[in-house]
C-alpha cells in the first residue's frame, strides 16, 4: 500500500502505523485496510532516497548561484 504524502507523516508518527479511517478517506484506499499496520521495508526506504538525491541534484544545478 503506497503512502500519501499528504497522510504519511500522520500515519506513521501519530498513528503507529495503523491505517485509521481518515488515512482512508484522504487517499482513497480501501476501507478493510482500517486497522493494518503499514509495514515500511528496505527497498521502500532505497526509493525514497533516491528520489530524493535526484531531487536534490536537480535543484542544486537548477539554482542560480548569488
Amino acid at each position: 500500500m503506497p503512502l500519501s504524502a499528504e497522510c504519511g507523516h500522520v500515519l506513521l508518527v501519530h498513528k503507529l502505523g495503523v491505517v485509521d479511517v481518515d488515512y482512508v478517506s484522504n487517499t482513497g484506499c480501501a476501507a478493510s485496510l482500517v486497522g493494518r499496520k503499514v509495514t515500511i521495508t528496505d527497498g521502500d526506504v532505497h526509493t525514497l532516497v533516491t528520489h530524493l538525491k535526484t531531487l536534490a541534484e536537480a535543484l542544486y544545478h537548477g539554482v542560480p548561484r548569488i
